[in-house]
């Protein structure tokens, strides 16, 4: 949680989902709680975590990952409540993807994944940069992208729009 380093979490065959239960809420502390829930007559474990904060799951190395097995799958828990101070969360998507380099369309069908990932790192930058912005509507989208379709601004313009700058300018002091 929060960024603190991973706390492993040993599984034995006397453990029931009562135990397990215990030493995910003594791993979490007082970042979230672990509860058993009781739906349609089945018992599945339950986390959730508390003020905005984000819990992460990571498997265990190969042979020894118990997630699958308990209905989980490694990511990040998070409540992302509306409102200032949210918590967003970004997944890549590349946990699943079959990277490989062994012909021409599995070359491109990787090239596709981490550019869809790249582009993912780009947003989530941009979050950090201006956290407050709001995403833009579909009118300012097509505004832009009408704006974009306009070409460059003739030079005439761009000179008298100078011109104005440094008239401003010398009249504001600035």
């Amino acid at each position: 949680m929060d960024g603190r380093r991973l706390t492993t979490i040993r599984i034995s065959e006397k453990d029931t989902l009562a135990s397990l239960v215990a030493s995910i809420n003594r791993a979490i502390g007082s970042a979230g709680r672990a509860e058993i829930v009781r739906e349609n007559g089945a018992e599945r474990i339950k986390i959730s975590p508390f003020n905005n904060r984000a819990l992460r799951l990571e498997a265990g190395r190969e042979g020894r990952d118990a997630l699958s097995g308990l209905g989980l799958g490694p990511g990040v828990i998070a409540v992302n409540a509306s409102g200032r101070g949210s918590v967003k969360t970004y997944g890549l998507g590349l946990v699943a993807a079959d990277l490989r380099l062994d012909s021409k369309e599995a070359v491109a069908a990787t090239k596709a994944e981490l550019s869809a990932a790249v582009s993912i790192v780009r947003q989530a930058y941009e979050h950090l940069l201006n956290p407050n912005a709001k995403p833009l509507t579909a009118e300012e989208r097509a505004l832009e992208q009408r704006r974009l379709a306009g070409g460059a601004v003739p030079d005439y313009y761009s000179k008298q729009y100078a011109n104005y700058q440094a008239a401003l300018a010398r009249l504001t002091g600035g």
